[in-house]
């Protein structure tokens, strides 16, 4: 398996859902040597048509370049949706903000169009956590540096469901099942709740939870938070949680 462009960099690599041997990648401008220059071809997203013995750059136009969340819709058309921002350390805490933006393909990286809407285009803040969102085919869930979660619909329609979270570097999202009761309370309770769901999550933050909420999202924090955040969220309903963990 060879390196997309020979770069290093390498951030997430998806499968296409279908097409076996197709594979998408995120890169950046890191180098063995040190940093790339910032310029079309050393950043971006690429694609594999074998399995990775081959990589075709499949960002030409894009900018920002530097590519990290990425995520792929398991249903027709399988977009694909990848976050971008100038640099590495492009974050809200900089002057002017961390210029980040959401793209969308359609056509296996053919083409792309924005997925941001006017306030995010582009976004002060950076997209860090990434995932498709299993029962809306084309909407994702986008976790953000100043620690919010949004839910993104294909339209470019944007709706804040959390906020004044830790830092979200990575998203994961599990479905409800019978087999899991303790989990399976949790959902009912977030899911039929008839009033916002707050509570205090770890380091003095509260979390907002807007109902319904028909799948759990897991938001994997900056550092030793990640086990923190967890942790509270689920015992200040279930204490005997703490005991699975």
């Amino acid at each position: 398996m060879g390196c997309p462009g020979e770069n290093p960099d390498l951030h997430m690599i998806f499968p296409h859902p279908r097409k076996k041997g197709t594979l998408f990648a995120s890169t950046g401008y890191g180098r063995l040597y040190g940093i790339a220059e910032m310029a079309e071809g050393n950043a971006g997203v690429f694609r594999s048509a074998n399995s990775g013995a081959s990589w075709e750059y499949v960002w030409q136009g894009i900018s920002p370049r530097y590519s990290r969340p990425m995520c792929i819709d398991l249903s027709p058309p399988f977009a694909i949706t990848v976050g971008s921002a100038p640099t590495a350390f492009s974050s809200y805490k900089d002057r002017g903000g961390a210029e980040a933006m959401l793209f969308r393909s359609e056509d296996d990286g053919v083409t792309w169009r924005s997925l941001c809407d006017p306030t995010h285009t582009p976004s002060t803040v950076n997209f860090h956590g990434l995932a498709a969102n299993p029962e809306d085919p084309g909407s994702v869930f986008v976790g953000t540096d100043n620690g919010e979660l949004w839910s993104v619909g294909s339209d470019c329609q944007w709706e804040l469901l959390v906020d004044n979270l830790p830092t979200v570097s990575k998203m994961s999202i599990t479905m409800p099942t019978s087999s899991a009761p303790l989990e399976s309370k949790l959902f009912d309770l977030l899911t039929r709740s008839p009033t916002e769901y707050t509570g205090t999550i770890g380091f003095d933050r509260t979390c907002t939870i807007k109902p319904p909420l028909q799948y759990y999202i897991i938001l994997l924090c900056a550092i030793h938070e990640t086990h923190n955040f967890i942790v509270s969220l689920f015992s200040m309903v279930f204490p005997n949680y703490l005991e699975l963990l």
